[in-house]
C-alpha cells in the first residue's frame, strides 16, 4: 500500500476530508488499516489499527466492523495488506 500512486493517495486523502466520522480509512503514513469498533457505538468512539491482514479478519468475525459495505472495504483492505 506505501507504493500507491502519489496522485491517487492526494485524491483518497482530499475525499476523507468531508468525512466527520470515518468509520473505515488507511492511514498511507503509518500503513495500516484504522476501523471504529462499532460494538462500542454510541458510548465509545474507539479507533482500531493493524497492518495484519489477519487482524482485519479477527476484526470481522468479531463484529468489530459490521454491516456489507464496511465488510467489504475491510476485506479488500486486508486483501492488500496480505
Amino acid at each position: 500500500m506505501r507504493d500507491i500512486d502519489p496522485s491517487l493517495r492526494r485524491e483518497i486523502e482530499s475525499l476523507e476530508r468531508f468525512l466527520k466520522v470515518k468509520p473505515l480509512y488507511f492511514d498511507f503514513d503509518e500503513g495500516v488499516f484504522v476501523w471504529l469498533d462499532t460494538r462500542l457505538i454510541p458510548f465509545k468512539e474507539v479507533y482500531r489499527r493493524t497492518g495484519d491482514y489477519r487482524r482485519v479478519a479477527r476484526a470481522i468475525v468479531d463484529m468489530e466492523i459490521r454491516g456489507a459495505p464496511a465488510i467489504g472495504v475491510a476485506a479488500a483492505y486486508a486483501l492488500a495488506l496480505a
